[in-house]
C-alpha cells in the first residue's frame, strides 16, 4: 500500500495533508506491485452455510441424512409430501389461523418453497390451495421465525433421530414480550425409514389446541451430503 500511495503522490493524484487515501488506490495498482513479486493472485467465493447448520453448527452434522438433505438447500429449492392439519374449535383461535394463514382441518399435499435473500430465508408454505409464510434468520445462536411484526426465537436440540424445536423468547415490533403468554409450540422432526418427518402443534392459555399439522416432505432438488 505504501508503494501504491508513494505512486500516486509523485503523479499528483493525492493532495497535500493527512487524509482517509484507501479509495485512492484500486486493485489495478496493487496487481502492478504484485506483479514485481512472487505473488499469485486469485480469489473463490466463500461458502454458504446453510441456516440450520449456522444454528446448530456441530450438532447439524449428526443429524440424519433426510433432515440434513431438508436443511442443506442454498438459494431457491423446494420439498413437497402431505400433511394432515387439526385445528382446534375456540373462535380464538380460528382467528389466529386465519391471519397466520393456516388451513382448515384435512389432508392436503403440502408444498415448501425456499427462497434466500441477504437477511433471512422465506419459507412459503403451500396445504393444497391455502398458502402460509413465514421468514426465518439466525440471531444470537437462535433460529427466529417471523410471522409480520411477530419474532418467534427458538433453540434447536438434537435428539436420536431428529430434532426439536423449543420457544425461548418472541416479540412483537422488537419489543420484547412475556414468555408466559406465549403460545405453547411442540415441533419436531425426524427420520424414518429414511424419510423427513415433520409435527408441528401450537396451543395457547384459556385457548388450548390453535393448530396441529404432521407430514412428511422430501426435496424435490437432489442437496450432495
Amino acid at each position: 500500500a505504501a508503494a501504491c500511495l508513494t505512486d500516486l503522490i509523485q503523479a499528483g493524484c493525492v493532495s497535500p495533508g493527512a487524509q482517509d487515501s484507501s479509495l485512492d488506490i484500486g486493485l489495478e495498482q496493487f496487481q502492478a506491485e504484485f506483479s514485481k513479486l512472487a505473488i499469485v493472485e486469485g480469489w473463490a467465493p466463500f461458502p454458504e452455510i446453510p441456516l440450520y447448520q449456522k444454528v446448530m453448527e456441530a450438532e447439524f452434522d449428526r443429524l440424519p441424512t433426510s433432515l440434513r438433505a431438508m436443511h442443506s438447500t442454498i438459494g431457491d429449492g423446494a420439498a413437497s409430501g402431505q400433511a394432515v392439519v387439526q385445528r382446534g374449535r375456540h373462535p380464538v383461535g380460528a382467528l389466529l389461523c386465519f391471519l397466520f394463514g393456516f388451513p382448515p382441518s384435512g389432508q392436503y399435499g403440502l408444498r415448501v418453497h425456499f427462497r434466500k435473500d441477504k437477511s433471512s430465508d422465506l419459507w412459503v408454505r403451500y396445504f393444497g390451495q391455502h398458502r402460509m409464510k413465514s421468514r426465518l434468520r439466525q440471531a444470537k445462536g437462535r433460529l427466529v421465525e417471523q410471522f409480520g411484526p411477530l419474532d418467534f426465537y427458538f433453540d434447536l436440540t438434537r435428539e436420536d433421530q431428529g430434532l426439536k424445536m423449543t420457544l425461548k423468547r418472541w416479540t412483537a415490533f422488537g419489543v420484547p414480550l412475556p414468555l408466559g403468554l406465549a403460545p405453547r409450540v411442540e415441533a419436531r422432526e425426524w427420520d424414518d425409514a429414511g424419510r423427513f418427518q415433520l409435527s408441528v402443534s401450537i396451543s395457547a392459555p384459556l385457548v388450548g389446541l390453535i393448530v396441529r399439522y404432521d407430514g412428511h416432505l422430501a426435496p424435490e432438488r437432489a442437496v450432495a451430503l
